[in-house]
C-alpha cells in the first residue's frame, strides 16, 4: 500500500480536500496542477478499510467521491 494516495482530476473548481477512514476526518493534503496527495500510510490500516475523499471548492460545497 502507498504511503500516499494520489490521484489527477480534471475539475478546476476543487480547492481543498479531505480524507475519512473508517468514520474518522482526517483533513489536509495538497491540491495543485490537477492532483490531489494525503499522507495516508498512518490511516488506512487494513485493505478493507473504508477510504472516503471529500474535494470542497472555494465556497466549501463537498463532493465526496470513493476510492
Amino acid at each position: 500500500m502507498d504511503s500516499y494516495r494520489t490521484k489527477t482530476f480534471n475539475n478546476s473548481d476543487i480547492a481543498k480536500m479531505g480524507i475519512f477512514v473508517i468514520y474518522t476526518a482526517y483533513w489536509g493534503g495538497i491540491v495543485a496542477d490537477g492532483e490531489f496527495k494525503h499522507y495516508a500510510l498512518d490511516k488506512i490500516t487494513r485493505s478493507t478499510n473504508e477510504v472516503v475523499l471529500n474535494f470542497d471548492n472555494t465556497n466549501n460545497e463537498q463532493s465526496p467521491r470513493t476510492i
